[in-house]
């Protein structure tokens, strides 16, 4: 087992060839930079770059081959590693650390020459990811992190079941959905009866913020670790408030009403911008009558509020269906143009409603969960809590907790009643946890609600015709089914582990296939892995 440049090549040949082949890439990559903006103005443009692209990816397995071969001759820990490849070879930090974790679990030797037994840390499926150009070395030091983050005791099986289907998943989304990989770590984990053996009291340990001394400009760093529950108000605060035109004022210039789309196009602020004052209003929101009324005056006397200025702008828990997002945070909007301000929206003294009436948090969990109070459940904004501060959460009514059965129905809503919109989204997030559509890590909180078989085409509002879809591709299907070059949803197999089944248009694929959502940011999600699990009992049975 080597770990050559040249497929059956030997390693003297390799040894020859090495300094030709880097000669002739050179060369190649000198003419490819030559090549003008005009140069790529063509209708294959988009196909060339993707073939330079994975290019660049197999390239990946060049610097693990430099980096195994030289151990001799570059220090023996990671730290000290990356920083001579920051300074011998011009890298930044973060690229070479990537490259320096990719090697160790890229890293095809035998454990010893006289051996063919593999090193603890090698992962074949994703060699082979980077050798067909489908992953990079970012990816896999993404993974690599992620088994090392997990409890010491489990690196070794992390390593051997997440590899198959941690390289499939990069194969089908591409290799973005490692930055999620955490969450489908813990699946496999369960899948095979254990746990990650994290324990409460170190997480409540870590807890803190810090609010640093204000700079020369009046600004302020906030930074610290967050409990799962903190994560998960502020993550709902965010998806309620924090989306363009959300806390800014309803009213245009000329006195008229302006719509959520009118809005958000008008809003200047960028995604950070915009979270940062959510949660200003949030915080403000929080305060007493007495309290407000007093911050009020005292904001009045320094001159930072005027007499007008008291009833605040609107937000998406008066005007918006929670959670859709709008259409200038697709097309852009948001963002300030340099040199352009992104002014603060006005605060809202009065109370911020969650978005579709629900209550600050929203989560689900299995039966057995329930039970054992055991394991992690999933809230509507993707962050996984502990069961049993979900349970104590849902007793002291901050909370709505959802119970899934074997099957990943919901029990607590009788299913021969009409069921509200309020009602179906909350079924919906425990049946299906976010968006279904192919690649999509969407949380059911930013997700619209979507006909697989479209209303207008007989469709009906009930919850078996139901999906979460993130905004994007809501707006790229076509109810209809008549125009190939889009997205089309058919209700799935009873028999099978999905509700909802994609057509992919056939600029993506000319066969369209019937795919579904395999991003491993969902797969926690309670839904779809009860539904798994229930089909494989069905088939063994």
């Amino acid at each position: 087992m080597t770990s050559g440049i040249g497929d059956g090549g030997t390693l003297l040949m390799q040894r020859i060839r090495l300094p030709q082949i880097i000669g002739e890439l050179e060369a190649l990559a000198n003419e490819l930079a030559e090549c003008q903006a005009d140069a790529w103005d063509r209708e294959d443009a988009a196909q060339l770059y993707a073939d330079l692209e994975r290019c660049r990816k197999k390239m990946g397995l060049a610097d693990v081959a430099f980096i195994n071969g030289n151990e001799a001759n570059l220090p023996d820990t990671r730290t000290k590693r990356r920083n001579a490849m920051v300074k011998d070879f011009g890298l930044n930090s973060a690229e070479a650390m990537q490259r320096v974790v990719a090697a160790e679990r890229l890293d095809n030797r035998p454990i010893s020459p006289d051996s063919d037994e593999p090193r603890r840390k090698f992962m074949p499926a994703l060699r082979e990811a980077v050798r067909d150009g489908a992953a990079h070395c970012g990816a896999v030091a993404d993974v690599g992190i992620a088994i090392e983050k997990s409890p010491r005791a489990v690196h070794d099986l992390l390593t051997k079941i997440s590899d198959e289907p941690i390289a499939q998943a990069i194969r089908s989304s591409g290799p973005a959905v490692t930055k999620g990989i955490a969450t489908r770590l813990k699946q496999l984990l369960h899948a095979h009866g254990m746990e990650a053996d994290y324990n409460e009291k170190d997480t409540q340990r870590k807890r803190g913020l810090t609010l640093s001394d204000a700079g020369a400009d009046g600004l302020s760093t906030l930074k610290g670790t967050i409990t799962p529950r903190c994560a998960a108000v502020l993550r709902k605060l965010w998806a309620d408030y924090a989306k363009a035109g959300d806390l800014c004022d309803a009213q245009g210039p000329d006195g008229a009403e302006l719509t959520s789309d009118q809005r958000a196009k008008q809003d200047r602020r960028n995604p950070s911008q915009r979270r940062h004052d959510a949660l200003e209003a949030a915080l403000f929101g929080g305060f007493s009558r007495e309290e407000q009324d007093a911050f009020l005056k005292e904001l009045q006397l320094s001159g930072l509020l005027s007499d007008g200025e008291l009833s605040g702008g609107q937000g998406s828990g008066d005007q918006l269906s929670g959670g859709e997002l709008p259409s200038g945070e697709q097309s852009g909007a948001g963002k300030p143009e340099e040199g352009e301000e992104a002014p603060s929206p006005e605060l809202k003294p009065r109370r911020m409603n969650p978005a579709r009436g629900a209550t600050t948090i929203v989560a689900t969990m299995t039966l057995d969960q329930l039970l054992s109070r055991t394991g992690m459940g999933m809230t509507d904004t993707g962050t996984l809590m502990p069961v049993n501060q979900l349970i104590e959460a849902a007793l002291a009514q901050d909370v709505y907790l959802q119970v899934l059965d074997l099957n990943a129905r919901t029990l607590w809503l009788g299913r021969s009643s009409r069921l509200g919109s309020l009602d179906q989204y909350l079924a919906l997030f425990g049946e299906e946890g976010g968006s279904t559509a192919p690649g999509s890590d969407t949380p059911a909180a930013w997700c619209h609600i979507h006909h697989i078989q479209g209303w207008e085409y007989g469709g009906t509002t009930d919850i078996d015709n139901l999906t979460l879809v993130d905004p994007r591709n809501h707006a790229r299907v076509d109810d209809a089914r008549r125009n190939p070059g889009r997205w089309w949803t058919y209700v799935g197999d009873a028999t099978g582990p999905d509700k909802v089944v994609w057509i992919p248009p056939q600029s993506e694929d000319p066969e369209r296939s019937p795919v579904t959502n395999d991003n491993p940011r969902v797969w926690g999600n309670h839904g779809p892995l009860l539904r798994r699990e229930a089909r494989r009992d069905e088939a063994d049975a």
